[in-house]
């Protein structure tokens, strides 16, 4: 059986459709758990009504702590042999949770991964599919790549086995709890990794809302150091490391320095902050093990030269690119 764990906070406008999508799934052994994180609007009558009509349905509601708070619950309270998680905002093809359960029947892995499709603002941008039908962590190891843009470190597009699940996501944190749940998990000698190369669930991004709704720098930083050093921590207990470390380097460098260029749209100049970020212990850490073929492909010209800036503290002259980006943003 599959338990599959949807947290739902104020969904009234996506739930609908989301709860369809998951009772026609032609996998019909399903535990369908569903955790109201506080709700204010109709989120709760949704739940009600489908599961008086659907008896695989388990409706549970808590006072609003967030997403892993919800997550948490539900794995707590499931029964099935395997776990997968859908956001409330979110639809699955009709077909996600029985090529995911065959996918690791037919490779006997530990934990299947499918391709899906990003969406900027209700348009399609960005596809992500595996090169791969099998790979296991050695493979991961060596090269991290494979973590990155083949796994990905989203919960929503995996089928994971529960004998594998002895943590829980992070709670109180609102970055990157979903990256450190998958390096717990993947944290088992001769894990088994199959993928499923189809585009079966899609990724929505609200970049507008990601621009205003942004935290203070201070409250960003700190989350982000809180991600690197736990990480950090996660991979100081793998038998093998490999570049995973390298890996993490780079994916913090990234985060703040992407929390900058943010930031910048809204405010104006933060040449203290390029100042106070670059001599910060954890970044001082970090810098000395970047490795720039880590970055995203599409992007890795603009990173390199960002990285390179930033590293040998020619904050002048990236504070003169944030500034050309923001006048390109602004302009578009």
């Amino acid at each position: 059986m599959i338990s599959i764990i949807v947290p739902i906070y104020n969904s009234e406008d996506t739930l609908e459709k989301c709860l369809d999508s998951i009772e026609s799934q032609s996998y019909q052994n399903l535990e369908i758990i569903l955790v109201n994180d506080g709700s204010s609007d109709q989120s709760e009558a949704i739940c009600l009504k489908h599961q008086a009509k659907d008896a695989r349905i388990v409706y549970v509601k808590q006072e609003n702590g967030g997403v892993s708070k919800a997550r948490n619950h539900g794995l707590k309270i499931a029964h099935g042999e395997f776990i997968q998680f859908v956001d409330s905002d979110d639809t699955i093809n009709p077909y996600t949770s029985e090529k995911l359960i065959s996918s690791i029947v037919q490779h006997d892995s530990d934990l299947a991964v499918c391709g899906y499709q990003e969406i900027n603002n209700n348009i399609k941008t960005l596809s992500f599919v595996a090169k791969r039908e099998f790979c296991e962590m050695e493979d991961v190891v060596k090269d991290p790549r494979i973590l990155t843009y083949e796994i990905c470190y989203c919960p929503w597009n995996k089928l994971y086995k529960k004998e594998y699940i002895h943590h829980f996501f992070l709670e109180g944190v609102s970055l990157g709890e979903d990256l450190l749940f998958l390096l717990e998990y993947l944290n088992h000698r001769n894990m088994r990794i199959s993928f499923v190369q189809e585009e079966l669930c899609e990724y929505k991004i609200h970049e507008d809302s990601l621009i205003h709704s942004s935290k203070p720098f201070q409250q960003s930083l700190q989350q982000e150091k809180t991600l690197y050093v736990e990480a950090s921590r996660i991979l100081s207990t793998y038998e093998e490391v490999g570049l995973l470390q390298s890996m993490m380097d780079t994916y913090f460098m990234v985060y703040m320095i992407n929390t900058l260029f943010l930031l910048y749209q809204k405010e104006n100049c933060p040449f203290d902050r390029l100042k106070q970020l670059r001599d910060d212990p954890c970044v001082k850490q970090a810098i000395q093990h970047v490795d720039p073929s880590l970055f995203v492909e599409s992007s890795r010209r603009k990173w390199m030269i960002v990285y390179r800036l930033f590293k040998n503290k020619r904050f002048h002259v990236l504070n003169a690119l944030m500034r050309v980006n923001k006048k390109r943003k602004a302009s578009a």
